[in-house]
């Protein structure tokens, strides 16, 4: 994976963390994802956003991914080497030019920060 191309500074800050900046990607979810074949988020913190971004120049980023997609953050994947993940009440991001959500493309524009927080809870029945 490569750095952002227009080299413009992307900022995220999710609530009772430190604000990561120069982002790689962000992988992010109000939803319980404990039974899931991956499950990128580290145990930290409290609140309904579980998130995770890594900085552009993320400490042996490629080493750790198998290790993030399970969600399973060592000693050495913190915020002093490029790596912020866990649960918030909510997060921002600005600085970012576009975002996927469920697979479709939207643009950010300039409007502000990107807010990202959780919802009415919904309760899928399957039969």
């Amino acid at each position: 994976m490569r750095p952002r191309e227009d080299r413009t500074p992307a900022f995220l800050r999710l609530a009772g963390h430190q604000e990561l900046v120069a982002l790689l990607r962000i992988p992010a979810s109000a939803l319980d994802m404990r039974a899931a074949l991956y499950n990128p988020f580290a145990e930290r913190g409290a609140g309904p956003v579980r998130l995770t971004a890594v900085a552009a120049a993320a400490a042996r980023f490629r080493r750790h991914l198998p290790a993030l997609l399970g969600g399973r953050f060592g000693d050495d994947m913190d915020f002093a080497h490029g790596y912020l993940s866990g649960r918030g009440a909510q997060a921002e991001v600005r600085g970012i030019g576009g975002y996927a959500l469920d697979g479709e493309a939207f643009a950010a524009g300039s409007a502000g920060p990107i807010m990202l927080s959780s919802g009415i809870r919904l309760r899928v029945l399957r039969a």
